[in-house]
């Protein structure tokens, strides 16, 4: 798929959303929105990077919990 058609021009900068592989329970497939970029091409590399992660099954999504709160 061109990399191009799928970064996305708004109003804080370039986005992209792609595929991140399926949920586990339901089957379904995800979706992740990244950005705001402030280019095109600064978009672009991290598209190929989040990708060849995703393809290699290297890709996880960061967690937004704190250290704490996981341990306990």
């Amino acid at each position: 798929m061109d990399s191009d058609r799928l970064i996305k021009k708004k109003t804080r900068g370039y986005y992209f959303r792609i595929d991140v592989g399926k949920d586990p329970i339901t089957g379904k497939r995800r979706q992740q929105s990244f950005g705001p970029f402030k280019t095109k091409t600064e978009a672009k590399k991290e598209l190929i990077k989040i990708r060849t992660q995703v393809m290699e099954g290297t890709y996880f999504k960061p967690s937004t919990q704190n250290f704490e709160s996981f341990i306990n």
